[in-house]
């Protein structure tokens, strides 16, 4: 995905947080749901998602799904962060380059004892060329979780 130069190589510290509130657990067993695709059985679980940013670009709380596996990972699936809005100061507008709108965002991420991975990606549009297709606008590196 092309950044504005207003963005791009910048770096913004970001408080993720992952909030359990008595919401729907399910068992998953890959084998009813898809034997070939490799994956694991596993938990998902409705959890709040919290995304933000001292300086109030990501102020961010949504639903959103957690899985968990047997071998202590712990993963959200897709969270949608626009539409509909952010909440936070972030201007969407000025965030892509090359005369592009932005029109969706997600988070993604998978977290272990050791370390915590992710990606805010979307979907970003051209006026004369439409979609141009779904991409990572920035990655997310985490120390341990707390």
């Amino acid at each position: 995905m092309l950044l504005s130069d207003t963005y791009r190589g910048t770096e913004l510290v970001i408080t993720l947080a992952v909030d359990y509130e008595g919401g729907a657990v399910t068992y998953v067993d890959v084998a009813e749901e898809d034997p070939e695709s490799g994956c694991v059985d596993r938990l998902e679980i409705a959890v709040k998602v919290s995304l933000t940013s001292a300086g109030g670009e990501l102020a961010e709380v949504v639903d959103g799904v957690a899985w968990a596996t047997n071998t202590g990972t712990l993963g959200l699936v897709a969270v949608p962060l626009f539409p509909p809005a952010l909440t936070g100061t972030l201007d969407l507008g000025a965030l892509m380059g090359a005369d592009l709108t932005l029109d969706s965002l997600d988070l993604r991420a998978t977290l272990d004892a050791s370390q915590g991975t992710g990606a805010l990606n979307g979907e970003a549009s051209h006026a004369m060329l439409g979609s141009i297709g779904y991409g990572t606008i920035a990655t997310v590196v985490v120390g341990a979780p707390m």
